[in-house]
């Protein structure tokens, strides 16, 4: 028997031909799904390898800052610090100088999201222990090597949600005159 006419025999003789174009209509989409995720349409950053290299970072207060959305990325293999394997953004930059003052501010467009519980993680390399850890939308990296360069993860806390958000590393100097006096 040739494969077709096993085909037909397990659609049935009646409707086999409506239900074979259904079923071919289902490979077809299901082919070009696996298209579209194998040729890279995803982010650039969506895995550590890819990061996407931030802005440089000085230390006269500025906020340097990248967009991203965690809705069309995927799961990275990494195991999270906090929360469950979820869709993550990666970014890469090179700690200041100076880094009193260092923190990140994350600002989350909550028009755009669902079940939103944002997680950052800082990473000395691809494959390396966690070197900081946050479930905030503000955080202290100043405890970070100056002038070592840095991973930075964002994800969802859990396995089903989303954010768009936009990811700031600031260095905010001590006032000069912080004293009552003068």
């Amino acid at each position: 028997m040739h494969n077709f006419t096993l085909l037909k025999k397990a659609l049935g003789n009646k409707g086999w031909k409506a239900q074979f174009r259904m079923y071919c209509r289902r490979v077809s989409f299901f082919m070009m799904y696996l298209l579209v995720s194998q040729l890279g349409w995803s982010q650039t950053n969506d895995h550590c390898s890819g990061a996407e290299p931030f802005p440089a970072i000085t230390t006269d207060g500025t906020c340097h800052s990248v967009a991203g959305s965690l809705q069309s990325a995927t799961v990275s293999p990494m195991l999270p610090c906090y929360g469950y394997y979820s869709n993550d953004l990666w970014y890469t930059f090179n700690a200041p100088e100076n880094l009193e003052g260092f923190i990140y501010v994350l600002e989350i467009d909550w028009a755009n999201s669902f079940n939103a519980d944002p997680v950052i993680e800082i990473y000395e390399s691809c494959n390396a222990e966690t070197v900081s850890c946050f479930n905030d939308l503000m955080g202290d990296l100043s405890d970070l090597i100056p002038g070592e360069n840095y991973l930075v993860r964002v994800k969802n806390y859990y396995a089903e949600g989303y954010f768009d958000f936009t990811l700031c590393l600031q260095n905010i100097q001590p006032a000069l005159n912080d004293e009552c006096e003068n």
